[in-house]
């Protein structure tokens, strides 16, 4: 009988950068990208014909949160802080209102998944994730890079709450208490070490 092979799923979440995932030939290139297989790499984005990773990003912005931005910009000029005020541009790329990445893969360079069950498998994880969570994500952009040693994706998204007068805010804590996602340790208090992004990523690394 033929040994076993066993090929692990991995789950990463962090910040990342948009325009990394678009694999254009840069300047400082780290020699890690097969330019020629990258035009197989699968990209998909919220805005329909638009593979821009970012332009797609934002656009989505410009959609669901021009009016939060109109309102803090608002805040800021009835107190005269003008230099506080952004634009768009500006306003998603800071660090509490710029989207998740995450990067999902099932293998290694050793052994690894075809590409298109790998995509396959990120759309079922989709599926589950918004039965899940409801519409508290806004998905923008996915992309499957097949042009490095390993097939993986990278995807960026967004958590939003929605107010009393239904405007949508960026803010990952509040949308995880909207979406009804618990503590690790519900009976301890909420701090570094016992957050609600903890229980959504162990859902899904699981």
């Amino acid at each position: 009988m033929a040994d076993k092979i066993k090929i692990k799923a991995s789950f990463h979440s962090g910040k990342g950068y948009a325009r990394h995932n678009n694999h254009y030939p840069v300047k400082r290139d780290k020699g890690n990208i097969d330019y020629e297989q990258t035009a197989n790499n699968r990209v998909w984005t919220r805005i329909k014909d638009v593979t821009d990773v970012v332009a797609a990003e934002k656009m989505v912005y410009d959609e669901f949160f021009t009016k939060e931005l109109e309102m803090q910009n608002a805040k800021y000029r009835k107190k005269g802080n003008y230099k506080n005020i952004r634009t768009m541009d500006e306003w998603l790329k800071s660090e509490r209102h710029r989207p998740v990445e995450d990067i999902l893969q099932i293998g290694n360079r050793e052994c690894y998944i075809a590409p298109e069950d790998l995509w396959r498998c990120y759309v079922e994880f989709t599926r589950w994730r918004k039965e899940k969570y409801g519409d508290h994500i806004i998905l923008i952009s996915a992309v499957m890079h097949v042009d490095e040693s390993t097939p993986h994706i990278h995807e960026r998204y967004v958590w939003y709450y929605t107010d009393e007068n239904g405007v949508k805010h960026t803010g990952m804590k509040k949308s995880m208490e909207q979406a009804g996602i618990a503590l690790p340790e519900p009976d301890k208090p909420e701090g570094r070490y016992n957050y609600r992004k903890m229980t959504f990523d162990a859902d899904c690394r699981e």
